[in-house]
């Protein structure tokens, strides 16, 4: 790292530990860079896998170089003090009472207009959001954002969620390398037409630096929330009082954005978001909150068991140890790293479309923190009812028992498709046709103010995510809906609805 100007001369390089696996493990040891093979993807590098030679859709990525400017202050004309905009080039408020902003070319402007209206959510893009309390500023070793749907455009998105590459190397990787950029849980950014909220990030405040891993696929919305349930962390006590004369005047104060497993900070006192009206949206003055008397523990450790049949053939020729480091690199630490998880044992969590079994926590409920136990020892849940099928591994291959022969999985998919093929090519007809543009585009869309209740229903049957509040969705003429991105992408292979099969060109 280069210096910073004055107060932030120089900004500690965080000592790096070889990655040893074990079966104990805390986001706030885990350093994602020291694991596998980092190699140029676009804008940036990707993690891969040293155990197996394919290549995923990247979920987190790197700064393929040092972000350009290390200037996270400047000097006020007016009274030569220090004014911190930590590298975002937001509005900053002199001491002497003078409003700057600075541009990326490090222009400094003069702000003569009305102070920002305190009922506008726009602004939290606009003003500086948090400052260090200290002279000592951490580079962040993860970061976990959240992109707002407003200014998405559609083909940046898959199946509900964001495309990482694209968003990446469309935004994050110009705007982290233009410059460095000092960041906390809660904090908003935009860059052109896009916006982004920290979800969590390792430490809780620092800067981005070209070592820090950055993740973003949660999508966010703007729509107001109409209920909101928080719950206190230990020794923190949230009652009737505190809550209405403490807690709710904090955040009716001003427009935020509040999403389930969002942490909150006030006075000295640490609470959790536990569930909301959607998911994730707006406060506004008719948002009602709730709140519950008992408080959560933080986690002394928990021990996560990912489903074998929810995983790609490639984990399953991994030895133990092996294992155990995909596992914690690809989903776990992904998940867990700088965000504040609320789980209770006996709960099947899903982490990037794969489900694990909270198998042990202590306490049986309650928030994993940065230095809560990861257990993971290389164990795989099963889904299976009744008795499951042997499994064998033999010279690095699976193999399953079948009518007393042991058969390659991938052999038996083989010969299933091939014969779903052979009795498509004999009957004929329209599945082997795609839709009509005109028709794809004609078919309905509207914006999901509710979830469907029918647990079918309440999920796109393409790519098997659930439906949240504020999605896209299209309507096919056999009133089965699905993900916008998802059925338009199906439609132009097949023109049978996912479902019943109903033909879209055909439909009576």
């Amino acid at each position: 790292m280069g210096n910073i100007d004055s107060l932030f001369d120089d900004i500690p390089e965080i000592e790096s530990e070889i990655y040893n696996p074990k079966n104990s493990f805390t986001a706030e040891s885990h350093r994602p860079m020291t694991s596998g093979m980092w190699e140029i993807f676009g804008h940036g590098l990707v993690r891969k896998s040293i155990y197996f030679d394919v290549q995923f859709t990247p979920k987190y990525a790197t700064l393929s170089e040092p972000p350009l400017s290390k200037s996270l202050q400047f000097d006020c004309p007016s009274c030569n003090k220090k004014c911190f905009d930590g590298g975002l080039c937001k509005r900053v408020y002199c001491d002497c009472g003078v409003c700057y902003k600075r541009n990326e070319d490090d222009v400094l402007q003069i702000i003569k207009d009305q102070p920002l209206s305190r009922t506008e959510f726009k602004n939290n893009f606009i003003e500086i959001n948090s400052k260090p309390t200290g002279k000592f500023i951490p580079e962040l070793i993860s970061i976990t954002l959240g992109m707002f749907r407003e200014g998405i455009p559609l083909e940046f998105m898959i199946g509900g969620r964001s495309n990482f590459p694209t968003i990446f190397n469309y935004y994050l990787a110009p705007y982290f390398k233009a410059r460095l950029r000092c960041l906390g849980i809660g904090d908003y950014f935009a860059y052109g037409d896009a916006k982004f909220k920290v979800l969590g990030c390792f430490p809780s405040f620092g800067v981005v630096t070209e070592e820090t891993v950055i993740r973003c696929s949660d999508v966010l919305v703007m729509h107001t929330m109409e209920r909101v349930q928080i719950l206190p962390i230990w020794p923190s006590v949230l009652n009737e009082s505190v809550f209405r004369n403490t807690l709710q005047p904090v955040l009716r104060k001003k427009p935020r954005h509040l999403h389930i497993g969002d942490y909150l900070y006030i006075n000295s006192m640490e609470f959790i978001v536990t569930a909301g009206q959607p998911i994730d949206g707006l406060i506004s003055q008719n948002t009602q909150f709730y709140f519950g008397n008992d408080s959560l523990q933080p986690l002394q450790r928990v021990s996560l068991i990912p489903f074998l049949e929810d995983l790609s053939f490639h984990y399953h020729t991994l030895k133990r140890d092996e294992l155990i480091e995909e596992i914690i690199c690809d989903f776990i630490m992904p998940y867990v790293q700088g965000m504040r998880r609320v789980v209770y044992q006996g709960q099947v969590i899903t982490i990037d479309g794969v489900g694990f079994l909270v198998a042990d926590a202590w306490p049986t409920r309650g928030v994993i923190f940065d230095n809560t136990q990861i257990k993971y020892d290389g164990s795989l849940a099963r889904r299976y009812i009744g008795e499951p099928p042997q499994i064998m591994f033999s010279g690095g291959s699976l193999y399953v028992r079948r009518n007393h022969m042991w058969e390659d999985p991938m052999e038996i998919l083989a010969r299933h498709i091939m014969s779903l093929n052979q009795s498509m090519a004999a009957i004929g007809g329209p599945q082997t046709m795609s839709a009509p543009e005109e028709v794809i585009q004609s078919l309905p869309v509207k914006c999901l103010s509710s979830i469907p209740e029918d647990a079918e229903a309440s999920k796109c049957m393409v790519c098997l995510e659930p439906y949240a509040i504020g999605e896209i969705v299209k309507t096919l003429p056999c009133f089965h809906m699905f993900h916008t991105t998802c059925i338009d992408e199906w439609l132009h292979r097949s023109c049978l609805c996912p479902l019943c099969k109903t033909s879209v060109v055909f439909s009576e």
